[in-house]
């Protein structure tokens, strides 16, 4: 496969299933192409007149992957499912040893088949991040989401670290001689996993995001939740807050964003364009225009005093992950599973730079607040320190074992903040470019902000954890 075919083609999945789980799995099939796969659903893809039997196997036979939908129905009741699922054993015995090809998923709380025991399964009903992490790691190795490297060694995303059992806080805080942190509070926040989190200006209060379809506000100082948003018809990846406080902007893989009075809890604007999911949303310093970010590959710009579409960014070959803005607010910074950034120009839509260094897809980025450097981080498991205006790489931080899939910079701009899907969040000190603390939180690390002494940390059971930073 060239680096030309990998940047468009997505990853198939076949949607085993039994005919009484239809409205689950047709919700299963909504979510992955949302999310930027190729599922294969008959009740979508089967032509009338096509022999149906002919048809799945072949459908099987061209998979990357085969989802094995297990409820009580299927294991319990007569059908083709159970041919299906023979279909799909006999073309995992043609693959290597370490493919992830069959993946049990559970749409209830039932036991998993003898034949595909030998496949860890994920609980779909309250797993699903992790289905996706599966999905992502099987990507990677066929060289689809992203330019194919050469180089990169793809064999590493197979050896990723089982989540291990929850464990006390305490014992994963590693205190350098002159940075700590220490545990404020943890929220028990959402019902799914925690995308996105933001601090009002003020720091008082914060904004998540989750895969519960759900934004909330919560009061920092006593854990309070101060009120839910909800409107989203899918899983919600992102959020930001303006600067006055006043509004949020949440971005959703129901292809839309929408923009939130706090004060209120009403819907001010819903924001369409996209054709894929959003997956990240940044506003302008003067709280004008919103950019998102999208798996359509492109960014769009938009006023947020009538939600009307300013223009559209285009120029990456793959998702685009993450946005940020320049403190000048003239231009923006993606980052994209093409394994690059982009400046662009928000004032006539051009790209001023590309920044290449990267190995993997680039998961999220964030602008100093001088804007003189920008920090990404992505799933070659490093963060890079670039300078905004030459594009030349800084530094190189590693230290994470999993995707870096959040970053953020304190307020003075000497720390920066970023999280991982290995349960670590680590701070950096920005001009070493070394670790000076790590937490461990229980649940992959997704996302994180900061105040002027606080980092505030989202993760895949639905916590926050409140942190202080103690500078000795």
């Amino acid at each position: 496969m060239n680096g030309q075919e990998s940047a468009v083609r997505q990853l198939r999945i076949f949607l085993c299933h039994c005919h009484g789980d239809k409205p689950q799995v047709r919700n299963l099939y909504a979510q992955l192409r949302q999310e930027g796969f190729a599922p294969w659903f008959d009740e979508e893809d089967l032509i009338p007149g096509q022999d149906w039997k002919e048809e799945i196997s072949k459908a099987i036979r061209a998979s990357d992957v085969v989802l094995v939908c297990l409820s009580k129905s299927s294991l319990t009741k007569e059908g083709f499912v159970h041919k299906e699922i023979q279909f799909a054993l006999d073309r995992a015995d043609e693959k290597p040893p370490d493919t992830i090809f069959i993946i049990p998923a559970r749409l209830e709380d039932v036991n998993v088949p003898e034949r595909l025991r030998r496949w860890q399964w994920v609980n779909l009903f309250d797993e699903f991040h992790k289905l996706l992490r599966a999905l992502m790691i099987r990507s990677h190795a066929l060289g689809i989401g992203e330019v194919a490297n050469p180089t990169t060694n793809i064999s590493s995303f197979g050896q990723q670290p089982e989540l291990s059992a929850p464990k006390l806080v305490s014992q994963d805080i590693s205190i350098s001689r002159l940075t700590s942190l220490s545990q404020v509070s943890v929220i028990e926040a959402h019902s799914s996993v925690i995308r996105g989190i933001a601090v009002t200006p003020d720091g008082k209060r914060a904004i998540s995001a989750s895969h519960d379809r759900t934004i909330k506000l919560w009061n920092l100082e006593n854990g309070i939740e101060l009120c839910a948003l909800e409107g989203h018809s899918s899983f919600v990846h992102g959020v930001a807050v303006t600067p006055d406080g006043k509004c949020a902007i949440s971005a959703s893989s129901d292809q839309t964003l929408k923009v939130w009075d706090l004060e209120s809890g009403r819907t001010l604007h819903t924001l369409k364009g996209h054709s894929q999911a959003v997956r990240a949303v940044a506003v302008t310093p003067d709280g004008r225009r919103a950019i998102s970010a999208s798996h359509d590959g492109t960014l769009r710009v938009w006023y947020l005093e009538n939600g009307h579409e300013l223009r559209t960014l285009k120029g990456h070959s793959s998702f685009v992950q993450g946005v940020a803005v320049t403190p000048d607010g003239k231009r923006a910074i993606s980052a994209s599973s093409d394994q690059t950034l982009k400046l662009w120009n928000l004032e006539n839509g051009q790209t001023v730079r590309t920044f290449k260094g990267h190995s993997q897809s680039v998961r999220c980025v964030v602008v100093s607040s001088d804007g003189r450097y920008i920090v990404s981080g992505s799933e070659d498991q490093t963060l890079k320190i670039w300078d905004l205006e030459s594009g030349r790489t800084l530094r190189t931080l590693k230290g994470f074992s999993g995707f870096v899939s959040g970053v953020a910079i304190t307020a003075n701009g000497q720390r920066a903040i970023s999280t991982s899907y290995d349960q670590k969040l680590k701070v950096w000190d920005l001009e070493s470019g070394l670790p000076l603390a790590t937490f461990g939180c229980e649940g992959e690390a997704f996302c994180c902000a900061c105040t002027d002494n606080r980092c505030i940390v989202g993760d895949g059971r639905g916590r926050i954890y409140v942190l202080s930073i103690i500078e000795k």
